[in-house]
């Protein structure tokens, strides 16, 4: 006996995809455009990096493609050409001054920081779901996403910041610096890749770093100075003052990896006490 073929519904809605399947491009087509990305070919290089101290990183898998042909074909018609494509149009303004740095994160009204915050949301979702990175976002977060156009998933942190001028990149991570004594960082270290993520992209000056966590009694620690919450407006984080003398020394392919590093895990026990 054959086994009846699993139904294909879409990421965001759940509805079946017979006959209203559509081709989601990961990168919006205007951005595509706008820096000659198209016909750019790139390699997606999954790693493993085992937790002990000072061990190599594990190439998983390698996959190279171009630009036009990222895509997600696990989205409906209506989501493609409902609630994403009027995110698109939008935000794409403010996109592409801040690609050019002729507008900063801190510079935005509370309403431009929701259209970005999701439209970063959306494109990291997408990209998770299409890419070979074997991680995923839970599918009820995406789900999420689409019915509340007011905010985003539960316990989902948006961060944006400035870089020297690099075409395009993103990265997706499951590892953190935990910031806490032995006895309470080693309670946690098994939940990162089921109970976290973060993903970056890049593109011009502009870097949108989509991090979540569910972890209770620990808060996202960022980068004073650099990082730029954008989403939520309010809310707890620890913020820590590291040196960043090291970013002069990097190409600046480097820099979204650095600023991902550079958002943390603490543990309130760990904050300083204030004078």
């Amino acid at each position: 006996m054959s086994k009846p073929k699993k139904q294909r519904v879409c990421l965001y809605c759940g509805e079946d995809l017979k006959g209203v399947r559509s081709q989601e491009h990961v990168f919006p087509q205007w951005l595509l455009d706008e820096l000659e990305l198209r016909s750019k070919q790139v390699s997606a290089v999954h790693l493993y990096q085992p937790e002990e101290q000072d061990a190599d990183a594990q190439v998983l898998s390698v996959r190279s493609l171009i630009y036009e042909k990222i895509r997600e074909g696990r989205i409906c018609a209506r989501c493609n050409n409902g609630w994403m494509s009027g995110l698109e149009q939008g935000c794409q303004g403010i996109l592409r001054d801040m690609i050019y740095g002729r507008r900063l994160p801190e510079q935005l009204s509370e309403a431009e920081c929701l259209f970005v915050a999701r439209w970063a949301t959306k494109t990291a979702y997408v990209l998770n779901s299409s890419a070979n990175y074997t991680i995923k976002v839970p599918v009820e977060q995406l789900r999420e996403l689409r019915e509340c156009s007011t905010g985003l998933p539960w316990g989902v942190v948006v961060v944006g910041t400035t870089s020297p001028f690099f075409e395009s990149g993103w990265f997706q991570s499951t590892r953190w610096q935990l910031c806490a004594p032995d006895n309470l960082t080693s309670r946690i270290a098994g939940l990162m890749d089921t109970r976290t993520y973060k993903i970056g992209v890049q593109f011009g000056h502009m870097i949108l770093i989509v991090v979540w966590h569910s972890i209770p009694g620990w808060w996202k620690m960022l980068w004073s100075g650099h990082h730029t919450v954008l989403w939520p407006l309010r809310g707890k984080c620890g913020w820590h003052y590291d040196d960043d003398s090291n970013r002069g020394k990097l190409t600046p392919n480097m820099d979204l990896p650095l600023q991902m590093h550079e958002i943390k895990l603490v543990h309130p026990r760990y904050l300083a006490k204030p004078e």
